[in-house]
């Protein structure tokens, strides 16, 4: 091998449109970069100016200012790595922690337009200005030929003592109005929602029409309303080195009620450990975890709000707004989760990415209420010093997908997210008493606004009282109507759950029927069978069996006549036989099943009701019962009598018990203790119990040391 000779490589100046025009994913994350700079320069205060008929662009900030050698050493240096070094900037005693580190963000303005005028001056220097015409540069063939001219000015009208301003001409897009609206929207999430901001935003659009109230200003503030601050439910905290989440819950009780409101905290830890339990049950949701890797601490912030009408009728009245659309509009500009690197924005920047932890995706495909971006405003504060592997994209729209970033995903996911959904779900189902489905489309009828309009006629009622009667309807339709959407949701996948289930009988019985008759062609040919087959034959025999025990207790639950039909089984053997089909499980967690039950009590249900009753509740015990850290482990059934129509069976475990601020909401859709619960089973048991006019509850404090006692009745079997 002979060496011929040493080359360079060699960067195409479109190599600047590539890093910048190209790579920048919309104008608004262009802008929103070229304002970062503006805070990486230590600047108090940016302006962002459209100028008449949106000729140019003009950002103007109070920064530090650049002398002459930053231009050619730092600023026309494309991937500097003049931030990663000097990763502090220092001004006035304080200290900034810089937000870019790869050296692009200023090549944003070629995206916008095609000439950029930069005019910069440091503290006791002189100012210094030069232009940038992004297409001469694209045409030249190498580098080296895009050459740029820097002059020093005596004066500028809008730079004193120091500062840098850009003006952008020869734009590559129209801005209207609602364009501009939403780059306000996206200037607005740059400020720390929750913390006081030393750095301001001006929006200034030289294309509003002056009136009394602008025709001196200089611009409007970006600021963010106060009533940010007064959420229904908040949840904060911080997540340690171990990637456990120490959190405080605070809901607002009596919300619409302001002069009653009162306020409960509650704190608690999500251990590593349950989150990674919690990824295990949401196969669904592929959330992927890392054992040997550590994103870092942080900590966070999410405020919820309810979005129906009541709510937002109370909030606009203590704010002092006009309508409901605006306090919906304020959420919604501020709504889902953001991310800030040591005080500056990460994510989202842009609609987009809004929703980058999928929380609209997950409210519609998992059983039980889901929080949803538009009703949500959240902050979660990382830092170069402790996430240094949580590493943006070169299109600022996400992290890059390492495996840092997948554990600090699931942790928002399957551990903050889903402890205050959780949590708030199980506040509002004592608030929000249900009514059953009939009464809702009942509640909703016209013929009730109909009505009321004609009792106000009569009554030669004003036009306003008239509308306030319309209004008062259209509000509880509204709220029927929401509340309608969430039952229907539910029992559709209730539904789904059933269809399934009709699947899987079918299935069992094709799948075991040609394995009992293998096994009778065996033990006819080859019997008498040697011990230790004999022994694999009774365990295949005995394992077929149940398995068809338990498709012949629950396929008649499917059939369109159930209802119709008399059922009645022994309440004794249906405890036994749940106990044989649970044997395993039992076992494997060393707990006891006591049945008390009395041996001749008939019950007017099915097996497979009173089974499925069974099930949702040893299961839920044998769960609550591991998590209790004592050496006796039992799950005692018996009955007790009521009257001659009917029972009561109890339920009792050496558990956790249900935690008292759960009470009876444990038996709401959506509403569990469990880490990977869906808030199902009580919900299902309780829907039989109640079809035969029966009672479900849960007893506190429970009767085995302080476990969970659950006591349902069931009539007897009628003669």
């Amino acid at each position: 091998m002979k060496l011929l000779e040493k080359s360079h490589i060699k960067i195409h100046p479109r190599a600047i449109e590539a890093m910048g025009a190209n790579l920048v994913t919309n104008d608004n994350v262009a802008i929103l970069e070229l304002v970062k700079n503006s805070y990486d320069a230590f600047a108090y205060k940016v302006k962002v100016s459209f100028g008449v008929n949106n000729t140019s662009i003009t950002i103007l900030d109070d920064g530090l200012g650049m002398d002459k050698q930053t231009i050619e050493n730092d600023w026309a240096t494309i991937s500097t790595t003049c931030k990663v070094n000097q990763k502090e900037v220092y001004r006035d005693g304080k200290t900034r922690i810089v937000s870019g580190n790869k050296g692009l963000g200023r090549l944003s303005a070629s995206r916008l337009g095609n000439k950029l005028t930069l005019i910069t001056k440091k503290r006791n220097q002189p100012i210094y200005q030069t232009t940038f015409v992004w297409n001469d540069f694209y045409e030249k063939l190498s580098t080296d030929e895009c050459l740029f001219e820097i002059y020093e000015l005596e004066s500028d009208d809008d730079i004193k003592d120091c500062g840098t301003k850009l003006i952008i001409e020869g734009l590559n897009s129209e801005w209207d109005n609602a364009k501009l609206e939403d780059l306000k929207i996206e200037l607005q999430r740059l400020l720390h929602p929750f913390k006081e901001n030393d750095f301001k935003i001006i929006f200034n659009n030289e294309n509003e029409p002056l009136n009394l109230f602008n025709f001196q200003d200089g611009g409007d503030e970006i600021e963010i309303s106060p009533l940010i601050n007064d959420p229904v439910y908040k949840i904060y905290g911080y997540v340690d080195k171990h990637q456990d989440v120490y959190y405080t819950y605070e809901e607002i009780e009596n919300y619409n009620e302001v002069q009653s409101r009162k306020t409960t905290i509650k704190s608690d830890v999500i251990t590593w450990e349950e989150i990674k339990e919690k990824c295990d049950s949401l196969l669904s949701d592929n959330l992927i975890y890392f054992d040997d890797v550590n994103c870092g601490p942080f900590d966070f912030e999410i405020r919820v709000w309810e979005m129906s009408n009541d709510y937002l009728s109370t909030i606009s009245e203590k704010y002092g707004l006009k309508s409901r659309i605006i306090v919906r509009k304020v959420i919604n500009n501020l709504k889902g989760i953001s991310v800030y690197r040591d005080g500056v924005l990460v994510l989202p920047k842009s609609e987009t990415s809004r929703d980058w932890l999928g929380l609209d995706k997950r409210r519609i495909s998992q059983i039980g209420r889901r929080l949803s971006t538009t009703q949500i405003i959240g902050q979660i504060n990382i830092s170069l010093e402790n996430n240094p592997k949580l590493i943006d994209t070169t299109s600022r729209e996400s992290f890059v997908a390492n495996e840092e970033y997948s554990n600090f995903y699931v942790i928002c996911v399957a551990g903050i997210i889903e402890k205050l959904q959780k949590l708030r779900n199980n506040s509002k189902v004592e608030e929000n008493k249900k009514v059953a489905v009939k009464d809702l489309f009942q509640n909703a009828s016209p013929d009730r606004l109909r009505q009321a309009v004609e009792e106000a006629v009569k009554k030669n009622k004003s036009a306003a009282e008239v509308q306030k009667v319309v209004n008062e309807y259209s509000d509880n339709l509204e709220k029927n109507l929401e509340e309608l959407k969430e039952r229907v949701e539910y029992f559709a996948q209730l539904a789904s759950a059933g269809t399934f289930s009709k699947l899987i009988i079918h299935e069992i019985k094709n799948a075991t029927n040609p394995i009992l008759r293998f096994n009778k062609s065996v033990f006819s040919t080859f019997k008498p069978l040697p011990e230790r087959i004999k022994r694999d034959y009774d365990l295949s025999e005995a394992s077929c069996k149940r398995l068809l025990d338990l498709s012949d207790a629950f396929s008649p639950l499917s059939r369109v006549t159930f209802k119709k039909e008399k059922h009645s089984c022994n309440l004794f053997s249906e405890v036994n036989n749940v106990g044989l089909l649970m044997e395993s499980v039992l076992s494997d967690n060393k707990i006891t099943l006591k049945n008390e039950v009395d041996p001749e009590i008939t019950i007017g249900l099915h097996p497979g009701e009173i089974q499925t009753i069974l099930i949702n509740l040893i299961d839920n015990a044998i769960y609550w019962v591991n998590k209790r850290n004592y050496n006796i482990k039992i799950i005692r059934i018996y009955n007790k009598s009521i009257n001659d129509r009917e029972i009561a069976v109890n339920v009792s475990d050496t558990g956790t018990g249900v935690d008292e601020i759960l009470g009876e909401k444990i038996f709401a859709p959506g509403v569990t203790g469990k880490l990977h619960g869906f808030g199902m089973g009580l919900v299902v048991a309780n829907e039989i119990i109640a079809s035969h006019g029966g009672y479900f509850k849960n007893i506190q404090p429970g009767e085995l040391d302080n476990g969970a006692t659950f006591e349902f009745s069931v009539p007897k079997e009628k003669k």
